[in-house]
């Protein structure tokens, strides 16, 4: 196998197979202004933030680009959760929730949080920047009144990951919330590299005490990865939007499956990740 040729091929067919699920995503949701309204803005982050992924990939910066990465994920199943909501009333429920209650509740917390730190700055940038989140007195008591404590803490551990997650395995049987739940140990490894924890720091100091040539190796199978990442991602979130829109969802997993043409080259090199006996030192 020669490297430099197949990852050409490799990065060609990924990025024409995003390039089309995104071309027509958008298609239709300009077709559907009024309707894609309350979801676009999510649709458009989690876009956004796949370029950044892939940029920086292409880049050779995949830890940086496995916290973005996690990212993604966060927001994709925030978008899976709201759109496969158990009936519609729940689904209003959930958009009001997601745009408007957490909206309170965090303004509630931010505020409370920089009251207590502008004891500790003097005039500078930092005090301005608090400042800035505070609510009024008036603004601070209705939001209070509003949301107890208890109240507060319901509603976040309901949007929190794991919450989902289990609420989209209880509700709904399809596939894809199958897929969802293979990629927790994913967004909990990305976590490790986000927050900067022992095992994050492990994990790619243990990498750069390897050989060059197994450096290289494993460094394949990660870009592979994040590459595979981005057309998973986009297609679901493409797919997610149908759903929403009641719209047929072919296109999309057609398109998605056109990556085939490249799976025994992907094996390859997957493979050489997999068969490494260091693999399961942080596997698990």
């Amino acid at each position: 196998m020669n490297w430099k040729e197949d990852k050409e091929k490799i990065v060609s067919t990924y990025f024409d197979c995003i390039n089309r699920n995104n071309e027509e995503l958008f298609s239709r949701l300009e077709k559907n202004k009024q309707k894609s309204k309350d979801i676009y803005q999510i649709v458009r982050f989690i876009t956004d933030r796949l370029s950044a992924v892939w940029l920086l990939t292409m880049n050779d910066k995949v830890w940086d680009a496995d916290i973005i990465d996690r990212s993604v994920l966060e927001s994709l199943v925030k978008l899976i959760f709201i759109v496969q909501s158990p009936s519609e009333e729940e689904q209003k429920l959930r958009l009001d929730e997601y745009w408007n209650k957490l909206w309170e509740i965090n303004s509630l917390k931010r505020s409370e949080h920089s009251k207590e730190m502008l004891k500790n700055f003097e005039e500078n940038l930092t005090h301005l920047a608090h400042l800035s989140m505070l609510l009024s007195p008036e603004e601070e008591e209705n939001l209070k009144s509003k949301w107890n404590r208890k109240d507060r803490k319901k509603l976040a551990q309901k949007w929190s990951f794991s919450e989902m997650l289990f609420s989209l395995m209880k509700d709904y049987k399809g596939q894809p919330f199958e897929m969802l739940t293979g990629l927790i140990h994913e967004y909990r490894m990305c976590s490790h590299i986000a927050h900067g924890d022992e095992t994050g720091i492990g994990i790619i100091e243990e990498r750069k005490g390897r050989s060059e040539e197994e450096r290289e190796i494993v460094h394949r199978g990660h870009f592979i990865k994040l590459l595979s990442n981005c057309l998973a991602y986009s297609s679901w979130t493409a797919i997610t939007i149908m759903d929403f829109l009641k719209e047929d969802k072919k296109f999309f997993f057609e398109n998605h499956d056109r990556i085939e043409s490249i799976k025994n080259i992907e094996k390859f090199y997957h493979e050489e990740v997999f068969n490494d006996p260091d693999y399961d030192k942080y596997k698990k």
